[in-house]
């Protein structure tokens, strides 16, 4: 249950923030950049206790057998993934 409170924290943090900061480029509301920097702050540090969880409770169990070149795949796609998350 933690690690999907998380995923969809940070997925709907990202969205929040994107919306925000295109309405404020775009209306130049540039009173909400308080807002939106201190959301950023706040969901950077929801993206590392994500990070640090995930480590601890390592990766999702494949639901079913795949090939070796599947299972090297879905790793890496995690990794970039997780990387570009605290990008």
């Amino acid at each position: 249950p933690l690690s999907r409170l998380l995923h969809w924290l940070v997925g709907l943090g990202f969205i929040v923030l994107t919306v925000i900061g295109i309405y404020m480029a775009n209306m130049e509301a540039w009173n909400l950049y308080s807002i939106h920097k201190s959301l950023g702050i706040i969901l950077f540090a929801v993206i590392l206790l994500r990070v640090i969880w995930r480590f601890k409770q390592g990766w999702p169990k494949p639901v079913s057998q795949y090939k070796k070149v599947e299972q090297f795949l879905s790793k890496t796609v995690h990794w970039i993934l997780l990387l570009g998350t605290l990008a």
